[in-house]
């Protein structure tokens, strides 16, 4: 996931090079990578809300994940709510920055499905 948020980042920040006039370069390559920060810090919270949740009964383990949704969804406004206020950091860098959390799972999901799917291939021949 790691990688490839590093690289969906990557591509929107040389794609606003490109895009981007050259005054507003710089604003919108650290709202990318403001959010690509966020976006590490929400891997890392995820992995840690979902180990934490696996030690707890079924109800309290709802209830922790639900809290920890929030906790995520409140960062991830806060950091756009900063970026709208900040005159060194570019809204649409953060946003699109935002958005390569959903692009990474996303393409996440199609490639594990492909790769389980060969596994699965070559374990029945076996």
């Amino acid at each position: 996931m790691v990688y490839v948020l590093g690289a969906l980042s990557l591509a929107i920040i040389v794609g606003g090079a490109i895009f981007s006039p050259s005054s507003e370069v710089l604003p919108f390559i650290l709202g990318v990578l403001l959010t690509m920060g966020v976006n590490l810090l929400r891997v890392k919270m995820l992995d840690h809300s979902v180990n934490t949740a696996l030690g707890l009964e079924v109800g309290s383990a709802a209830n922790y994940l639900q809290l920890q949704y929030l906790l995520r969804f409140v960062l991830t406004g806060a950091v756009l709510i900063l970026a709208a206020l900040s005159p060194y950091v570019n809204l649409w860098g953060a946003a699109l920055g935002i958005l390569t959390w959903p692009l990474a799972t996303y393409a996440l999901r199609f490639f594990i499905k492909t790769d389980s799917e060969g596994l699965a291939e070559s374990n029945d021949t076996e």
